[in-house]
């Protein structure tokens, strides 16, 4: 996660607080992922199978964090030269103008694999394009 953290700008104490706080409010959308509910909303009686990620789980992500109030957030398939786990989906929520929340799933469902707070990048956002 730290391969990009050189080009990131300085966040305080209280800004990670925040949006550590903030991640609290949301950290069951990545974790759910994947995840078999029954109508009433229940969890499935079945077992989930684990499998990687797909473009389908990258999208309801990007709904899911926007639908909970994160319009500044993004996900994607990890590449190479992001700050995952190639193959994992990435995420980046932005909690505000200087701070950041980047996470990724190595499988779904299969909740978090690794989250941090960190500062935007020169451009203003979380991730390169």
């Amino acid at each position: 996660m730290s391969a990009d953290a050189g080009r990131r700008g300085r966040i305080t104490e209280a800004q990670r607080a925040d949006a550590e706080a903030a991640f609290t409010r949301i950290e069951h959308v990545p974790m759910l992922l994947g995840s078999c509910f029954t109508e009433r909303g229940m969890p499935c009686a079945r077992e989930h199978e684990r499998r990687p990620p797909t473009q389908a789980d990258v999208d309801r992500l990007s709904q899911d964090t926007a639908r909970e109030g994160f319009s500044r957030s993004s996900a994607r398939i990890a590449d190479d030269d992001d700050p995952a786990p190639e193959g994992s989906l990435l995420y980046a929520i932005q909690v505000d103008d200087q701070t950041c929340v980047i996470g990724y799933l190595r499988q779904v469902p299969s909740g978090l694999s690794g989250h941090d707070v960190v500062g935007t990048l020169p451009h203003g956002g979380c991730l390169d394009s």
